[in-house]
């Protein structure tokens, strides 16, 4: 029988590594030209966009980190709720 319940990596969305009152630095990028003209003809905003794409890149480190971390504890407690069952297991009415 399979478990839903095994544990997994958290699941932690990009926006909550970003912090909207952080103060803004000026920053000098090397940027692909041809890119900032198409974004400029798109109406993207290049620094909201990294901003984003910064958050994303974050959350999946860290995630991976994570795992990375905890994969012992994930593999040790996964083989016991295969092996015995979790404890509501016969409590559950559905």
């Amino acid at each position: 029988m399979r478990y839903p319940y095994l544990m997994e990596a958290p699941r932690v969305s990009p926006a909550s590594h970003s912090h909207r009152a952080a103060k803004k630095h000026p920053q000098q990028l090397r940027v692909n030209s041809d890119l900032l003209k198409k974004a400029h003809e798109l109406g993207i905003n290049p620094s909201t966009t990294l901003e984003k794409a910064l958050a994303e890149e974050i959350g999946k480190r860290n995630r991976e980190i994570w795992l990375e971390e905890n994969q012992e504890a994930i593999q040790s407690y996964n083989e016991l709720v295969s092996g015995h069952g979790v404890f509501s297991d016969g409590l559950r009415g559905f």
